[in-house]
């Protein structure tokens, strides 16, 4: 089943998805400068912001080509098979 099926459970299944990234980082306290950068990770996320008809929140990112977005979906494969043991 993929992570991002059409339908209904898109909105669940994207919070779970980036729960799991969030999971697969060692754990570590909050510090803070990690506090400061997520502040500012946050900000620079929300100028790139849309709302749709329901209000929600759609994150838009501009690549500078084709490449970027397989090396994004790439970097993503190898840390979901990593955590999977594939």
């Amino acid at each position: 089943m993929s992570l991002w099926n059409k339908g209904a459970g898109i909105d669940r299944d994207t919070t779970a998805a980036f729960e799991f990234l969030r999971q697969m980082l060692p754990p570590q306290p909050d510090t803070p400068e990690s506090t400061r950068l997520a502040m500012d990770l946050k900000q620079r996320f929300s100028e790139s912001i849309e709302r749709d008809e329901a209000v929600k929140p759609q994150l838009r990112i501009t690549m500078p080509d084709a490449a970027a977005l397989d090396t994004l979906a790439e970097s993503l494969a190898r840390l979901l098979a990593g955590r999977l043991g594939g």
